[in-house]
């Protein structure tokens, strides 16, 4: 089922992309938009739709199996949201909203602009999707705070056995069971001693574990071992960032200050024509 689900994803990511990139070629590009565009654009509309119906179907599918073998709801809903899947598809929705609202589309200007620069029924389209004011729009919080979840469950899932496979003594032990299939038995002859090769290592930058047991010499080294902790790190800063696109979402204020040549300003004038409010910062 887990490969069905795959499959349905890449298919929705992929119809996504196509479709908003011919939606973006027909709105800035093509001003004619003929029979083949529009064909196109129904095409991937109808293959959008369906992936993301399919894509529901499957997971409820999945989680309705799942609970059926005696997994908690809990437990089914908090896999759902650590997935990496989910990661990757809401990481291209938030970027193709970023760059339609930074890029292409003029923000938070009046209808009569969009319909002077775009047309009638594209600024109709503009308004009624809040591509005029992408940022603060309501799908656009919701993706961000999905993407904040889903960093966030998936850290808590996947950090404890990470830091006891870098801190814990099952390390020296036991071998990680990736790690362990890529292995091969060797046997090899040596006149160094042990301790010589241990020192070799540490000089190296290797941290050395050596121990005899019935006459069997045991030698492991590690280095790097933090870096697996670099993840968490990334995670972090992205949730930081996240939060701070969120207050800016809420609280931000877009505006232009005029400020003569020689002479000096503290007036901002908002960009949001519809409120045409004036802020005196505070310097």
């Amino acid at each position: 089922m887990r490969k069905y689900i795959t499959n349905t994803l890449a298919v929705l990511t992929v119809s996504l992309i196509l479709w908003l990139g011919l939606a973006v070629y027909g709105l800035f590009y093509d001003k004619t938009k003929g029979i083949v565009f529009y064909v196109s654009f129904g095409l991937l509309s109808v293959v959008f739709s369906l992936s993301i119906l399919k894509l529901i179907y499957d997971e409820l599918l999945e989680i309705i199996k799942e609970v059926k073998a005696g997994k908690g709801l809990f437990d089914v809903v908090y896999d759902l949201f650590s997935s990496l899947k989910l990661a990757f598809f809401l990481m291209i929705a938030i970027a193709i909203f970023s760059m339609l609202g930074s890029t292409y589309i003029e923000q938070e200007q009046p209808f009569n602009f969009y319909v002077s620069k775009y047309g009638l029924n594209e600024a109709h389209l503009i308004m009624s999707l809040h591509l005029n004011n992408v940022f603060h729009s309501w799908y656009y919080r919701l993706l961000l705070y999905l993407f904040g979840v889903n960093l966030i469950t998936c850290s808590i899932k996947r950090l404890p056995p990470v830091w006891k496979h870098t801190f814990g003594k099952e390390r020296i032990l036991k071998l990680d069971e990736k790690a362990e299939k890529h292995l091969k038995p060797i046997s090899a002859q040596t006149q160094k001693d042990p301790m010589e090769i241990a020192k070799f290592l540490k000089s190296e930058g290797f941290r050395v574990f050596y121990e005899e047991d019935k006459g069997d010499k045991y030698l492991y080294a590690e280095k790097g071992k933090w870096s697996r902790l670099g993840v968490y790190i990334v995670h972090i800063g992205l949730i930081i960032l996240l939060a701070g696109t969120l207050i800016d979402s809420y609280f931000g204020i877009r505006g232009i200050m005029q400020v003569p040549e020689g002479d000096k300003s503290n007036i901002l004038m908002s960009l949001d024509l519809a409120s045409d409010k004036v802020y005196k910062l505070p310097f």
